[in-house]
């Protein structure tokens, strides 16, 4: 059996300090604070600061115009130009703008690096930001930012996290650098040191769109109508920033809100026609809503642009979850891993999706694997550990139920709940005239945090009594909870007539 340490533990992301960068070495990618008032300023320098600017408020139009008589001679034009036609989606001009700078300007070879994994390129793009990785210089905060970004894209996770650690103390609350580390504390769970670095970087500048959208991340599964505010503050400072309409479609579709998902949807399609993200949203509602052949048409046209973006059906997969269709997310997140079998999300929600169709063997493989690839999230870990802990239980098969009960409660609680389930089965298939296809999986639980982990991956569910998600039902048992103040009879008719209606 597997040792893990105290089950349900919500890991943090914690690395070890390196010596502190000396102070007073200036980044080199601090935003303007103002743009002037002439269409096109003589000073290269102040045209570039407004093209910053310009960049920022999402007028690309007018960082062409700003960079365009020396984006093919000064590689910062160059990447200002590049970074203002990948936000529109046009990557192959993005690339003709970096090319020519990239083998002897870092910061160009990192957007092309970038751009270059955006596009399915791995090979080339790798290369590159090795290259960049290698080259970060202890005495240089720009060149340690880029290293930081490097290791990031590179999935180096705990050697970006101590650069990034590095560079936040000496830069304090410079915007950029702040919300890049929040956006890596984000992507590995931290939640809460992630909204720590977007406030920070919000601290540096109130108008700067990227840290209010990564707040918003942070804190939506908390507190939803904030992150909802955030994202409109972001919008109404770069109305044309499609990761926050993007994020505004998420949100809509968490709400049901299918309709109004598909108008944001459209509009981060107006602004960039190729969003794989964007155009994963678009093809998950085709699935959920039965236009399968649609669904078909838009991820063979999604791969076409990126091979081997797996996620795309991997977030149909998650929506297809939400929908308590199951069966149907496997299906969907299995081929994401068939295009890119390390996907640590991927992996992790199969095996959460495997846990409610009650294949809890294969869950626990596919569990594994995210563990492997991604010991930083909570929920993984915590199903692990609850595998491990079921794997004591019980097991008690009877037709079409499979019951599994803690070893300590099985003598007694056999005999009254087992009947219980088999008449409940009965009375409700004659009612509804529907019999459901078994095994009917069945697991009664001691502890509630036992439960909630089983239920949700995480502790609480304080007000849950019990769960069922289709052919797998999960509740409390009598000494979950103090004696008197629930009926797990009553609780677990309800679940099984959920059995029915599911």
């Amino acid at each position: 059996m597997r040792s893990y340490r105290r089950p349900y533990l919500f890991v943090r992301l914690w690395f070890r300090l390196l010596p502190a960068l000396c102070a007073g070495v200036l980044l080199t990618v601090a935003l303007c604070s103002a743009q002037s008032t002439a269409d096109s300023p003589d000073d290269p320098d102040l045209a570039l600061e407004e093209a910053r600017h310009a960049l920022l408020s999402g007028q690309y139009e007018r960082v062409d115009d700003l960079t365009s008589a020396a984006a093919e001679t000064d590689p910062r034009a160059g990447v200002l130009r590049a970074r203002a036609a990948s936000a529109r989606g046009q990557h192959d001009e993005a690339i003709r703008y970096l090319a020519p700078h990239a083998a002897r300007d870092d910061a160009a070879a990192l957007e092309l690096g970038l751009v270059f994994l955006r596009v399915g390129k791995d090979a080339e793009g790798t290369a590159l930001l090795q290259r960049i990785l290698a080259r970060g210089n202890a005495t240089d905060l720009a060149s340690q930012f880029r290293a930081a970004r490097a290791a990031h894209a590179l999935g180096l996770f705990e050697r970006a996290n101590e650069r990034f650690r590095e560079i936040a103390g000496v830069a304090g609350n410079e915007p950029e650098i702040q919300s890049a580390w929040g956006d890596l504390l984000l992507e590995k769970h931290n939640r809460a040191d992630a909204a720590r670095s977007f406030r920070a970087a919000l601290q540096g500048n109130r108008r700067y769109p990227p840290a209010y959208l990564g707040l918003a991340k942070a804190i939506s599964d908390d507190d939803p109508d904030s992150a909802r505010q955030l994202v409109e503050r972001a919008l109404t400072l770069n109305p044309v920033f499609v990761p926050a309409l993007v994020f505004m479609a998420e949100l809509h579709l968490d709400a049901r809100d299918r309709q109004g998902a598909g108008d944001w949807i459209g509009r981060a399609l107006a602004v960039d026609p190729t969003s794989l993200e964007a155009r994963s949203l678009q093809a998950a509602v085709a699935w959920v809503e039965d236009r399968r052949d649609e669904f078909e048409r838009l991820a063979q046209d999604i791969l076409a642009s990126n091979p081997k973006y797996g996620e795309v059906y991997r977030v149909a997969g998650a929506h297809a979850a939400r929908h308590y269709r199951f069966e149907e997310a496997v299906e969907l997140t299995r081929r994401a891993l068939a295009l890119d079998p390390e996907s640590p999300a991927a992996n992790a929600e199969l095996g959460m999706h495997l846990l409610r169709t009650g294949d809890e063997q294969d869950a626990r493989a596919a569990l594994d694997r995210a563990f492997r690839a991604d010991p930083y999230d909570a929920v993984t870990y915590n199903l692990l550990g609850l595998l491990d802990t079921l794997d004591t239980f019980v097991t008690i098969e009877d037709g079409p139920i499979v019951m599994r009960l803690h070893p300590d409660e099985a003598p007694v609680l056999r005999e009254h709940a087992l009947p219980i389930a088999r008449r409940a089965l009965t009375t409700l298939s004659e009612r509804y005239g529907f019999t459901p296809r078994g095994p009917i999986l069945i697991e009664i639980f001691p502890r509630h945090d036992d439960f909630a982990v089983r239920t949700l991956g995480l502790p609480g569910m304080v007000g849950a009594l019990g769960a069922c998600f289709g052919r797998v039902v999960t509740l409390d048992s009598p000494r979950a909870r103090p004696p008197g103040t629930f009926n797990w009879q009553a609780t677990l008719w309800h679940e099984l007539t959920h059995v029915i209606t599911l």
